[in-house]
Order: structure tokens, then sequence, then C-alpha cells
């Protein structure tokens, strides 16, 4: 039998900072994990991330949805390789993250 989301990824969300009496504290990097599908991307293959960059896609990440948001630069990990995220779109059934 054929699985939509095969893999499992990890998000690695950006830490935050909060103010405590005055003084700035650093947050913990909420993580977790959730069911996808990654697809590489072909050889030389660029997107525009919000900056107007170009910079090189190693592949798409498909998910049914995200429980918590994600945003560019987080990072992800999938099949044993750490990706940072270059983009995020949510689709009406679907998410894709472009990574």
């Amino acid at each position: 039998m054929v699985k939509r989301y095969p893999h499992t990824a990890t998000f690695t969300l950006q830490g935050s900072t909060s103010k405590v009496n005055g003084r700035t504290q650093e947050g913990t990097q909420p993580s977790f994990t959730l069911k996808v599908r990654y697809e590489p991307s072909g050889a030389g293959s660029y997107v525009t991330n919000s900056s107007g960059n170009m910079v090189k896609l190693s592949g798409v990440l498909y998910a049914k949805e995200l429980p918590q948001k994600v945003t560019e630069n987080d990072e992800v990990t999938v099949l044993e390789r750490m990706y940072k995220i270059l983009r995020v779109h949510q689709y009406q059934n679907n998410v894709a993250i472009w990574v």
C-alpha cells in the first residue's frame, strides 16, 4: 500500500526572547514532529525568498497541516538531513514547505 506521507520531519522553531524584570532572556527552541512527503528538486532549481534573493532549492515537503506556525529560517530535519525553510504556503487541503 502506498503511503501519502511516508517520511517523518522534525521542525525546530526559532527561539524567542522575552523580558523578565526588565532583562532580556533567551527562549527555548520549541520543536515538533510531523508526517510529511519529501520530494527532492532537480539540480539547478532556485526559489526567491521573501527578501527577494535567489536561493538554491533542495526540495519540497508536503504535509496535511501544520500544528504550529512555521516561518522562514526555521529548521527542519528529514531523512537525517537538516534544511532551512525557505517558504511556506498553505493550500486548502495541504501545506507545501520549500527547503
